[in-house]
């Protein structure tokens, strides 16, 4: 609290009810308090105890109720470009074998679905539909920075084959066909 002169200048421009806010203002909180459930009622008043302890150093003025904060939103109201142009890798796409094609068949068939899988939520979510291996070689659907493993150029053509063939659901077409050299391809996206 201001201490002499200054202290009287407040007090005169505030004026003799200047203490009425206050009041009120710890009123409103007394009546939420006792509005609140008992389990609440007892944590609000240990944690403005606490806080008052705490403080004991500075002279308080007023004491009122500790009361927590409502829940912030997970997901701003509009998001940053930043955001937009992010997409949520599954969890295998951090997998160092998940870069190379295994010899297993069982575990070759699983792994085609799985990139198959990620080429087309990729694609969806860029909103690209003709897809040049040659050019998503450095991209992030088949290079991850994170753990220094890149997809070779002959392990994605076998897999966008796999996906152009009955057993991958012909989720992908070459361009030009068997002769345009397979190196870019439509990818047809599944909705989500």
């Amino acid at each position: 609290m201001p201490t002499g002169t200054a202290a009287y200048s407040i007090q005169s421009r505030l004026g003799p009810n200047s203490n009425q806010g206050v009041e009120s203002e710890s009123r409103e909180s007394s009546r939420l308090l006792r509005a609140a459930p008992p389990s609440i009622q007892s944590s609000l008043t240990t944690q403005a105890d606490d806080t008052s302890k705490s403080t004991s150093d500075t002279p308080r003025t007023r004491s009122r109720p500790f009361l927590p904060m409502p829940p912030l939103t997970s997901h701003p109201a509009t998001p940053t470009p930043a955001e937009q142009n992010t997409f949520p890798f599954p969890a295998p796409h951090s997998f160092p074998p998940f870069f190379t094609l295994q010899p297993n068949a069982q575990t070759l068939l699983s792994q085609l679905q799985k990139w198959s899988a990620l080429i087309q939520a990729y694609c969806r979510h860029h909103r690209l539909y003709r897809l040049s291996l040659v050019d998503a070689l450095d991209s992030p659907l088949f290079h991850n920075k994170q753990i220094r493993k890149r997809l070779s150029l002959v392990d994605a053509r076998r897999i966008v084959d796999w996906m152009c063939g009955a057993q991958g659901g012909r989720r992908a077409e070459w361009v030009g066909g068997e002769a345009g050299g397979k190196s870019v391809a439509w990818i047809w996206c599944r909705k989500a």
